[in-house]
């Protein structure tokens, strides 16, 4: 997604034809029965230039979005999940003429984020009453976690801000991604999930500051969290498939797709269900469906019975209890291919062409095991 202030052209573009990530190990189809289809919420269409949708945030039963009409007003706009035929309620809206950088949402209050003037604001959702967060925080991306406001400045750097206290000029320095194109920062505990739209990735900076890769994907891409799983969409090359996949954050295992045609700009999932935006000609559209109903058809991968993998040095690996032969194939996590060949029963792989790090071992197509190249 484009920050807010691009036009409304470039971000009706950017929302037909959002880049997410490509990974070849699975597949599936994306069969839903009657009962389980998506909800329309909401539509939002600007006459002949269109309207545009951003961010999606979601707060027990309110659902939040903020919109762009065709004069580049921008507002934020609260549904009701819960209804039926839920009616939009603005509340709040930019008074910098469209430098509204980002939103965060939290039980007591909104807060906003300025490009324009350097500063991060917060609304009382009960009383109105606005007071400043930070005066020198130029934040494009934000998210509250504790009594932070975590953020993303113009040089990619992600600080933190105090949004209880009363110095508005406090910023703290938590890592310098290196990087460019950083984004929808997201919270699993204490760990901080971002977007790196340079390098490809989605990773976090765990408790140590350290960052750590997650997932890999093809050009660009959304995601979110909900309870221990990451859920996010995968274009591929041409534009001609997307898919949503489901990654388990505890287990690392290889990620499921629940569906081999979803498109969307922003999703967020909450209490077992999904909300997405889809481009809808001249507006945009906000879709709910239960993540159960995506669980059809998965194909999973289960291991060949008995089979373990052992390691004689660090340049080979051995199949244990292997009965017959097997093709092979070995993927990096991002689902591209690096060794192919034939193993034997009691024959070695060799792995010495390429580098550290955690594999994929596929047999005959089929069955796959992790493994570390150390």
């Amino acid at each position: 997604m484009e920050l807010i202030q691009k036009s409304n052209e470039a971000s009706h573009n950017k929302l037909t034809r959002v880049l997410c990530f490509k990974l070849i190990l699975i597949t599936s189809l994306f069969q839903v029965n009657a009962q389980n289809a998506p909800r329309l919420l909401i539509n939002h269409f600007g006459g002949a230039g269109g309207a545009s949708a951003y961010n999606l945030r979601i707060n027990q039963s309110s659902l939040f979005h903020d919109v762009i009409d065709t004069y580049y007003n921008s507002y934020i706009l609260k549904i009701n999940v819960d209804e039926q035929n839920p009616t939009p309620i603005n509340v709040a809206s930019s008074s910098n003429d469209g430098f509204l950088g980002n939103y965060e949402v939290n039980n007591n209050y909104i807060f906003q984020s300025f490009i324009g003037s350097n500063e991060i604001i917060k609304k009382d959702r009960i009383t109105g009453n606005i007071s400043n967060v930070c005066l020198s925080c130029e934040a494009k991306w934000i998210r509250q976690h504790g009594d932070y406001i975590y953020y993303v400045n113009e040089n990619e750097d992600i600080y933190r801000t105090n949004f209880i206290d009363s110095d508005l000029n406090d910023k703290e320095l938590v890592v310098n991604i290196a990087s460019s194109g950083i984004k929808l920062l997201t919270f699993y505990g204490d760990e901080l999930f971002f977007l790196d739209n340079a390098n490809k990735k989605i990773s976090k900076i765990n408790a140590s500051n350290n960052i750590v890769d997650i997932v890999s994907f093809t050009n660009n891409g959304t995601f979110t969290i909900d309870g221990d799983f990451l859920y996010y969409i995968d274009i591929n090359d041409d534009y001609s498939e997307s898919s949503l996949l489901k990654f388990d954050l505890i287990n690392y295992d290889t990620p499921i797709v629940l569906s081999s045609d979803f498109w969307s700009s922003s999703i967020v999932a909450k209490d077992d269900y999904l909300y997405y935006m889809v481009g809808a000609g001249t507006g945009i559209s906000i879709y709910e469906i239960s993540l159960e109903s995506l669980t059809l058809s998965i194909e999973t991968h289960n291991n060949i019975s008995d089979v373990q993998i052992e390691y004689t040095t660090t340049n080979y690996i051995k199949l244990i209890n292997l009965k017959t032969s097997k093709d092979y194939l070995i993927y990096d996590l991002s689902g591209r291919e690096v060794l192919s060949g034939i193993v034997f029963p009691d024959g070695k792989i060799d792995i010495s062409k390429i580098s550290s790090g955690l594999w994929v071992l596929k047999l005959d197509n089929s069955s796959a095991f992790k493994f570390i190249k150390k």
